[in-house]
């Protein structure tokens, strides 16, 4: 499989999907104004990944801000790993939250509650 990368902008997060080093991460802002055509094609690489023989899979978020409309994709996302946790592949969401930001914290914990994946919380500090 081939390397899957976007770069940020103001509107769009960083994705970093790199089966070689096992990374996969999503990072940053996300209000993109079609969310279907950016995290389609997200979606479509995880599924492929995930498809691929493996031991486990780690899932990183790190969203300082994210939009209604990108809480449907990532519930589209979890929902496709959800089907494949359930076929003996080991998945981890790794969901990293500023200290001080409740609102990015609620929300990994209510997609925690409504998907049966294993969600683990990860706090930082901000270097502000």
């Amino acid at each position: 499989m081939e390397v899957f990368q976007i770069d940020a902008t103001d509107d769009s997060p960083r994705v970093i999907f790199d089966p070689h080093k096992q990374i996969m991460e999503i990072s940053g802002r996300s209000y993109v104004e079609n969310t279907d055509v950016f995290y389609q094609p997200l979606i479509n690489w995880i599924v492929d990944y995930c498809s691929l023989p493996k031991s486990v899979v780690n899932l990183h978020f790190n969203f300082i801000y994210f939009s209604t409309a990108t809480t449907k994709s990532l519930v589209k996302i979890f929902v496709k790993l959800e089907k494949f946790s359930k076929m003996s592949v080991p998945i981890f969401i790794h969901w990293h939250y500023e200290e001080e930001d409740e609102d990015i914290l609620e929300a990994g914990e209510e997609f925690d509650e409504l998907i049966n994946l294993n969600f683990i919380f990860h706090p930082y500090k901000s270097d502000d």
